[in-house]
């Protein structure tokens, strides 16, 4: 057994050849089943974060040094003995529930049929599950009846183990998972150093790359993008001034004019062609700079998503060892942050009036 030897994060017994260990899905620390039922959630669940990931170096018991395993096991008989005499724990949804109880209080699954139940096998780790289970015990992961092996792999290869660039069709399907069929055959093309273009990373620019988890490089693309727009400030306020002073020389009331264009429409052919040529150099070169934004945006997203997923690919095979936890671990790394995404949208909001506000208090102070 891989962990043998090593002590239980939260009893602090060490694990032996015959314990039943479940294993954190996002960061791989190691439990006694019980201890893992006991605390509820994961011993290391505050040091969770993308690079945090467990080792044999980091398991230190809350608890102080590690104790025998005689003396671990009689207080895990103990503790187990307690608290089977007062209730029975759900074999579906895992809730508590009296010992005289016949049906669970949480899910209304009819307790003493586990024995006969048919099994659902997660596709994610192997475990068996009994039907009618929405979660894997071992996991976390949603579970279907009807889905067998990787459940991302529909519509884009017959052959999982295909490899691209070192790793398998099937990792990048587990990592991706809901978009899998769109990013595997760009990650062909990069392997064959074909560029691909992401017009949805074109038209939502740092966004985009929040969304999908790219943290480093939507945040620097998010302050880029607002610094240069306030850079452009020069440019915008000669639009602004020409603007003004065609519509005040031709006696043009502004406040029933709300766009260039309609602004041309009520000049002469003559002072319209001379308004035009005063804003066609500032209107381009703005234009100009946000278009070559979202360009770069565009040509960069598929290229970093995919040196990212073979990062935390290679991040993973260096720790994990077991196929079930890899799967496990591969799934909760990859996906998208829709939290990432708002906020990356609310920070921009932010950032933009900082600097209006720092560039009108040094205005003053000048």
């Amino acid at each position: 057994m891989k962990y043998y030897g090593l002590p239980c994060p939260v009893c602090g017994a060490v694990f032996n050849e015959n314990d039943d260990v479940v294993v954190c899905p996002e960061c791989a620390t190691p439990h006694h089943r019980e201890c893992w039922l006991k605390n509820g959630k994961c011993v290391n669940v505050q040091l969770h974060s993308e690079t945090f990931v467990w080792s044999p170096d980091s398991s230190v018991s809350e608890n102080g040094p590690a104790v025998s395993a005689s003396e671990a096991t009689q207080a895990a008989e103990a503790d187990s003995d307690s608290t089977e005499s007062n209730n029975i724990v759900c074999h579906i949804c895992g809730s508590e529930n009296p010992a005289d109880a016949l049906h669970c209080g949480g899910c209304g699954a009819l307790f003493g049929e586990t024995d006969n139940a048919k099994q659902i096998k997660c596709p994610f780790c192997g475990a068996d599950n009994p039907e009618g289970s929405l979660r894997c015990s071992a996991c976390g992961n949603f579970l279907s009846p009807n889905v067998s092996g990787n459940p991302f792999m529909n519509g884009i290869s017959d052959n999982e183990n295909e490899k691209i660039g070192g790793y398998t069709v099937g990792d990048y399907a587990l990592y991706v998972q809901l978009n899998a069929k769109h990013y595997i055959p760009k990650f062909r093309k990069i392997t064959n150093k074909k560029l691909p273009f992401n017009w949805v990373a074109f038209l939502f620019g740092p966004q985009w790359f929040l969304f999908r988890k790219l943290y480093k490089a939507g945040i620097f693309l998010l302050i880029s993008f607002i610094a240069v727009s306030m850079m452009c400030t020069p440019l915008l306020n000669t639009l602004t001034a020409a603007f003004e002073e065609v519509a005040v020389q031709n006696g043009i009331d502004l406040e029933t004019t709300v766009s260039a264009t309609q602004l041309i429409n009520m000049l002469s052919e003559e002072a319209a062609m001379e308004f035009t040529k005063r804003i066609a150099a500032p209107t381009f070169a703005f234009l100009g700079i946000m278009l070559a934004e979202r360009l770069l945006c565009g040509f960069l997203a598929d290229i970093l998503y995919y040196k990212k997923v073979r990062a935390d690919l290679k991040l993973i095979d260096n720790t994990v060892d077991d196929d079930g936890i890899r799967r496990m671990m591969v799934v909760r790394r990859g996906s998208v942050s829709f939290l990432a995404y708002f906020a990356g949208n609310l920070g921009e909001q932010v950032l933009i009036n900082l600097f209006i506000m720092a560039a009108d208090k040094l205005s003053t102070i000048i």
